[in-house]
């Protein structure tokens, strides 16, 4: 064969060969290595999680929203279990429970509190219902009243409260011991009527004040006692308010049997336990 031979005006310079195949070329993406790390990363942290979760918590004794941290649990500090007790004595519970007596019913404010401790996450809200213990008055030691008329009166005119007739009781007792102080008639005791007697220049702080029991609750008086600073409290029932008729009574059956729950004609309230 003869020599191949380049002619003088072909262009000079270096000659690539390529050769044909028929395989396939891969082409490794950036972006497939990126998400396979973002996923085995993903997969270590859940079961890091996982592992962690079933190796600190005993799921046997353990109720849902009340599981805490081993090292959350400790001892209690015993200094301050003595340092709140030092600051409960029975004077300062004396000298708040004035501030305990409210308007609102009890069951009213059970209500209320149940239902704003509900909208405030509580998935739970238990009633519990108890008796109040009460000091019962000594017949030994019975309650006297002696009125003086003015500073000259050293005798003074005495009352039985506890005759056959009537024997007064009310759940609520001061301090023993005599209490001493003008007499002021406060009527219902009422602001506005606290409000008109301080007006007028009447001292209702150390006085006994003269109450009228009815229509008014007792806690809301005990609680305007206690805020005028009165050294004591005489109720005396008022049988027009005790035995209140609704609107459209017949007034000839206002006397008799057919006036519903309210006291017969003859009837006053003693705020005894034992009776009305």
């Amino acid at each position: 064969s003869e020599p191949m031979t380049w002619p003088d005006h072909e262009p000079s310079g270096a000659v690539q060969i390529y050769e044909k195949t028929t395989e396939d070329i891969r082409v490794v993406s950036h972006r497939n290595l990126v998400i396979s790390g973002l996923g085995i990363a993903l997969l270590g942290l859940v079961v890091g999680l996982l592992v962690g979760y079933f190796a600190h918590v005993e799921h046997s004794g353990c109720e849902r929203g009340k599981s805490v941290a081993i090292h959350a649990v400790y001892d209690a500090d015993p200094s301050i279990r003595a340092r709140l007790l030092a600051l409960i004595s029975a004077d300062g519970v004396n000298r708040t429970a004035g501030q305990l007596l409210e308007v609102r019913t009890d069951s009213e404010l059970v209500e209320f509190l149940q239902k704003r401790w509900k909208e405030q996450g509580l998935e739970t809200v238990v009633e519990r219902s108890y008796e109040v213990l009460l000091s019962f008055p000594d017949a030994s030691r019975p309650n006297r009243l002696r009125h003086f008329a003015n500073a000259s009166d050293t005798a003074g005119s005495t009352v039985d409260l506890f005759s056959d007739d009537h024997r007064p009781y009310v759940a609520y007792c001061t301090a023993d011991g005599p209490i001493r102080g003008p007499l002021v008639y406060a009527g219902r005791l009422q602001l506005s009527e606290v409000n008109w007697l301080h007006g007028s220049n009447v001292t209702l702080d150390g006085s006994v004040l003269l109450v009228r029991l009815g229509t008014q609750p007792l806690s809301r008086q005990l609680a305007m006692a206690h805020v005028v600073n009165a050294s004591a409290v005489l109720l005396y029932p008022d049988p027009r308010e005790f035995r209140p008729l609704p609107l459209g009574f017949p007034p000839e059956q206002q006397d008799s049997s057919g006036a519903w729950w309210w006291l017969p004609s003859d009837g006053s309230h003693s705020a005894s336990p034992l009776g009305p």
